[in-house]
């Protein structure tokens, strides 16, 4: 494919991912509204933004990964190309364990510190995990987005993360329509299209790189190093968009509760 056409379906299939997720994102919210009442969709907002600052466990990495995967395969080194993918692979599995862990213990503690009512605490729990094991799915799939990054493939990484949202969106509609209307059904749906990413990504970045290899054998010491020293000064930037976006609805839950959220 020219670097002509290249740019063009990249630039269309973003679009058209953007236009789906930003239609997905437009009716999930109004629906939650309308079906969930004023303390659960405060949770639910609260729970969204806490999981938003686990990002900070990534601490950049995965704008290492996407930097040293395109230089690697520009160069056409297969050999580094795996040894950049299975160490940031390593990386992101701490990176996840962590961020479950952290999920537990705010599930743990949110009812009590959002001062959630005891008919919620149960649901509150379970959208905490849920989140969490939704974040630690996304995180898992990073080194293979780092991959089709890498190739310039914007435009399909665009339609799976659309493809993503769209499922757990269908999901939802389709549980509360279903009578299940709950966070706990809530989370469960965004596991669904976090596995749906995860499987897609690893998907695609094995037919676009063929020579792709998930072994322990490809991680190497100074390569963990380089992507975890570069991935720190892009963690600056996710602090900073953090504070800014994700702060005021987890200060307002704590202060009023999450029915003002």
């Amino acid at each position: 494919m020219t670097i002509g056409r290249r740019f063009f379906s990249n630039t269309l299939f973003n679009w058209l991912g953007t236009a789906a997720a930003t239609a997905a994102s437009i009716v999930l919210t109004p629906y939650l509204i309308r079906y969930l009442d004023a303390e659960s969709f405060g949770i639910y907002q609260i729970s969204r933004n806490f999981i938003m600052y686990m990002a900070l466990l990534d601490a950049g990495i995965l704008g290492a990964v996407m930097r040293f995967s395109s230089q690697a395969i520009a160069a056409r080194e297969d050999g580094r190309v795996n040894e950049l993918a299975n160490s940031a692979l390593l990386l992101y599995l701490a990176v996840a364990a962590a961020g479950l862990l952290l999920s537990a213990l705010a599930a743990y503690a949110a009812p009590g510190f959002f001062r959630v009512d005891a008919a919620h605490a149960a649901d509150t729990r379970a959208l905490f995990l849920g989140l969490g094991v939704w974040w630690a799915l996304t995180m898992l799939a990073c080194p293979a987005k780092g991959i089709l990054i890498g190739h310039q493939r914007y435009g399909l990484l665009s339609l799976i993360n659309a493809g993503s949202w769209i499922l757990t969106v269908a999901l939802i509609v389709a549980m509360f329509m279903l009578g299940h209307v709950s966070l706990t059904m809530v989370g469960l749906a965004f596991i669904g299209g976090a596995i749906l990413q995860f499987v897609s990504f690893n998907a695609l970045a094995r037919w676009i790189q063929p020579t792709l290899r998930w072994t322990w054998r490809c991680v190497a010491r100074p390569t963990l190093r380089i992507l975890y020293g570069f991935g720190m000064w892009n963690m600056l930037f996710t602090v900073s968009g953090l504070f800014l976006w994700s702060t005021d609805s987890i200060i307002i839950g704590r202060l009023l509760g999450p029915e003002y959220v």
